[in-house]
C-alpha cells in the first residue's frame, strides 16, 4: 500500500539530527560566537603553523582566511626526504588527531589541512603547535625517528597511505603473521 518513493535520500538522518539539535541549543547569538571562535582560532593557528620550519602555505599566503588551509611539506620533504605521511605517522607517537592529507591528484605537493573548531581553545592549538614544531625538527635533526614511526603506538610499521600493491597491503592478523615469519 505504499505510494513510493517521495523523496531523494538526505543523507545520515542521526548526523542532520546532531547538527539540527547543536544549532537549537546554542540559538543564533551561539552560533555567531561559535563562528567568531572558530574564525579567529583559524587566524591564530595559520599564523603559528606558518612560522614552523618546512611548512609552505601555496594559496592565500598573507591574507584572512575563514576557514581551514592547506599546508604542504613539499619544501622539509625536499630537505630531510620526509613528507606528510612521515609527519602524520610520527603524530600518533604524541596522540595527536591525524590530519586531512587529501585526494588525489594533489594541487598541493605534500598537503595537509588543520582543522580548528570553535572547540578548540588556545591551549590545545599551542600545544598542537608545540607538538608539529618538534616533529618538524626531528625530521630536520633525527630524521630516523620520524622515518620508523609510529613507536609508541599499538601498531607499528604503518604502510603507505595511498599503498595499492595487494602483496604489501596487510588486512588480518594472519596476514601479518604469514608476512613476518
Amino acid at each position: 500500500d505504499s505510494i513510493g518513493k517521495t523523496r531523494s535520500f538526505f543523507g545520515n538522518a542521526a548526523i542532520i539530527l546532531r547538527a539540527y539539535m547543536w544549532l537549537r541549543s546554542l540559538g543564533p547569538e551561539g552560533v555567531r560566537e561559535a563562528a567568531i571562535c572558530s574564525i579567529m582560532n583559524n587566524q591564530y593557528m595559520v599564523k603559528k603553523i606558518s612560522e614552523i620550519k618546512g611548512v609552505t602555505m601555496y594559496f592565500g599566503k598573507d591574507r584572512q582566511r575563514l576557514e581551514q588551509c592547506r599546508y604542504s611539506w613539499k619544501q622539509m620533504l625536499d630537505d630531510t626526504g620526509l613528507g606528510s605521511e612521515d609527519v602524520l605517522r610520527r603524530m600518533v607517537d604524541y596522540g595527536l588527531p591525524h590530519y586531512w592529507m587529501s585526494h588525489h591528484p594533489h594541487y598541493v605537493p605534500e598537503p595537509f589541512t588543520l582543522e580548528p573548531t570553535e572547540s578548540f581553545s588556545k591551549d590545545d592549538i599551542d600545544e598542537f603547535v608545540a607538538v608539529m614544531e618538534k616533529i618538524a625538527d626531528e625530521c630536520y635533526n633525527e630524521p630516523e625517528t620520524v622515518r620508523t614511526a609510529p613507536h609508541n603506538a599499538p601498531c607499528h610499521g604503518i604502510l603507505n597511505y595511498y599503498e595499492t600493491d595487494p602483496q604489501k597491503v596487510i588486512s588480518s592478523w594472519k596476514q601479518y603473521i604469514s608476512r613476518n615469519r
